[in-house]
């Protein structure tokens, strides 16, 4: 099923960029389509009463917030499938095996419950069974819910049997007193959560219980430490070592084992990425064209400003401030017409670099045309 999900997954992320590519080229067609038509069709006194150059700055950048968007989420999207078919573990996460002779599950639980670190999860995996024990503390990411909701901290040490299952149990669930089971080792678990997504992965044969509600002896002695690790940091790495300094006679052995991350995704999907800096250049281009335009329109004031004394540095301040201001308005447009479309990303670093990829874009394009704007201003100075 594993090997099934990741070919449907690849299919319907290569499905979706296409879209997304094919939806990019058609808006910037029509968007340049409708520069070049308005300038020929339109007289200078019409454009400069309605700023039309400046609209059509917004809408670029519109346009590009939109598509952004809609490719980030498509990466989202490939990386939870990515994620989900290699165990829905986070990047960083530490597989490590323990001595049970040595030591039990229960007390290497409450050892890291004792650190001084939180926002992650103790599991303890049972790859012959598909039965996950879990231990969390702070803050932990859910996977992907049909129905119901995921673990918490306050749902440990308090006597509950609880289970997030798979959506191939729903036929195994009981109903007792308006309330649903699901029967593990003649153990009844109350269901808490149903987990999958739209396609068949990993998830749909997983049942996670709470790991102090059973505290089996599984086949395997593999655990996993996981935490809600950024782009930029792998928290789980630095709990394990933080446990290793404050349990020395606890031997513990990490596994080498790779977990999925924007890097592995780029390795996998190099020709998804690859289209989208082709896209990104067509990005470039067509705002470069656009801010050309825009500085041309007010060659004029800036021709009279410089001659009454506003120095270079003044004139790129005014028109980096206006230019900045008109793609701020497409940016935060844009975002809003992304989620009226559904179109949404859940990771803020995400965000967070589609706004630099749009600043970049735009100070970059405004910073060439602004150089070449200047060899004008100064032929205007001379006449």
């Amino acid at each position: 099923m594993g090997d099934s999900a990741t070919v449907s997954g690849d299919w319907h992320c290569y499905v979706q960029v296409w879209i997304l590519i094919k939806n990019t080229a058609v808006w910037t067609f029509i968007v340049h389509t409708a520069v070049l038509y308005l300038k020929r069709k339109m007289t200078m006194r019409l454009i400069r009463r309605l700023n039309g150059y400046s609209v059509f700055l917004i809408i670029i950048a519109v346009t590009i917030t939109v598509s952004l968007l809609y490719f980030m989420m498509g990466i989202e999207k490939q990386m939870l499938l990515e994620k989900i078919g290699q165990g829905d573990y986070n990047k960083g996460a530490v597989h490590f095996t323990f001595n049970r002779e040595q030591i039990s599950f229960k007390t290497l639980v409450n050892c890291f419950n004792d650190l001084n670190k939180k926002d992650f999860a103790l599991i303890y995996d049972d790859y012959s069974s598909n039965i996950r024990q879990i231990f969390i503390k702070g803050d932990y990411a859910a996977p992907p819910l049909i129905t119901g909701r995921f673990f918490n901290e306050n749902d440990f040490n308090n006597q509950n049997k609880l289970a997030v299952i798979g959506k191939k149990y729903i036929s195994n669930i009981e109903e007792v007193n308006g309330k649903e089971y699901i029967k593990i080792s003649n153990e009844r678990f109350r269901v808490i959560g149903i987990m999958g997504i739209e396609i068949d992965t990993n998830l749909d044969d997983r049942i996670i219980i709470n790991a102090d509600a059973l505290y089996q002896e599984l086949q395997n002695k593999v655990c996993i430490l996981d935490s809600n690790s950024s782009i930029w940091k792998d928290r789980s790495l630095e709990i394990f070592n933080e446990f290793e300094k404050a349990n020395k006679n606890i031997v513990l052995e990490s596994l080498d084992i790779e977990t999925v991350g924007i890097d592995y995704v780029i390795k996998k999907n190099i020709n998804m990425f690859f289209l989208g800096g082709i896209m990104l250049l067509s990005y470039l281009w067509c705002s470069l064209t656009v801010a050309m335009d825009w500085i041309y329109d007010r060659n004029k004031k800036l021709s009279i400003m410089s001659l009454i004394g506003c120095s270079d540095i003044q004139l790129t301040k005014y028109i980096y401030k206006q230019y900045i201001f008109l793609v701020s308005i497409g940016f935060f447009l844009g975002a809003v017409i992304a989620r009226l479309f559904n179109i949404y990303v859940i990771h803020f670093e995400y965000i967070v670099m589609a706004f630099f990829i749009i600043y970049f874009v735009s100070g970059l394009s405004i910073f060439t045309a602004i150089k070449k704007s200047f060899n004008t201003v100064l032929a205007e100075r001379i006449r």
